[in-house]
């Protein structure tokens, strides 16, 4: 499996961009920064949203606006009820972005964008990988996904979160996990903005992997950090790396993983 960071960040301000993951150059993870990719969007049909916040949806509208012209399958948006919801009440409303649920591609009967409901615990099954949506703690419903590919490996992608557990139980209980990507948003001095916001400091995981990882063999990957502090954030993370877990990190725009 390979895992391309095209957004590694839980904002956008100058050269640092919201999150968004490539698996396989096919699925995304995010879309907050889908357009970095120009073209090769096209080459996306599936697209999992952690939930609606702007972060996580911003270039949808811009890659299904651009690119429908030339596609020759649906874009497939994978979400919650509430995060679907969502997207079709106040994005692809004709207001403020024209519904493309309704726009059929060129030449085809098929139209260009498909919104799909998904609930916690569903498996997706798309080619040689199964997607499972699980609940995260933040301040509107949330999933992350655990992604597997088939007899190979699998990672964790918390989407934002404060503590939880089920992040962490699955990545106990399942040896093909090799790798988690957690929301970690501010630097310790933080951590109550980081409680009323529920996203977690990197005082809270480091709380998070003392008390709940119980493998030693997984890596703990940092995301989501808000752009003003990751300088602070880095320095924290690499403390973690120090004192308390050699296999936490951050990771970068541009960053390719392969599991």
């Amino acid at each position: 499996m390979k895992v391309k960071i095209i957004g590694a960040f839980g904002s956008r301000l100058e050269n640092k961009f919201s999150s968004c993951f490539l698996i396989n150059d096919k699925i995304a993870i995010d879309a907050g920064n889908l357009s970095l990719i120009g073209k090769k969007a096209n080459f996306v049909n599936h697209i999992f949203i952690t939930h609606s916040h702007l972060d996580h949806i911003l270039d949808i509208p811009f890659v299904i606006a651009e690119l429908y012209p030339i596609r020759k399958v649906p874009l497939k948006i994978y979400g919650s009820n509430f995060t679907i919801r969502s997207l079709k009440k106040f994005i692809f409303n004709n207001r403020i972005w024209p519904d493309f649920t309704k726009i059929k591609i060129i030449k085809s009967l098929q139209y260009s964008l498909e919104f799909h409901e998904i609930k916690e615990g569903d498996k997706i099954k798309i080619e040689n990988f199964e997607i499972t949506p699980f609940s995260s703690n933040h301040i509107i419903p949330t999933f992350g996904y655990k992604i597997l590919e088939k007899n190979k490996s699998g990672i964790l992608i918390s989407g934002d979160t404060w503590k939880q557990e089920n992040i962490w139980k699955m990545a106990n209980e399942d040896n093909l996990v090799k790798a988690i990507f957690i929301d970690v948003s501010f630097p310790k001095k933080f951590k109550k903005l980081a409680f009323q916001t529920k996203h977690l400091s990197t005082g809270d995981l480091e709380e998070e992997i003392k008390l709940k990882l119980k493998r030693k063999n997984i890596s703990v990957f940092a995301y989501h950090i808000k752009p003003l502090f990751f300088n602070e954030v880095e320095k924290e993370i690499k403390m973690i790396r120090k004192k308390v877990y050699p296999k936490v990190k951050y990771v970068k725009q541009g960053d390719v993983y392969t599991f």
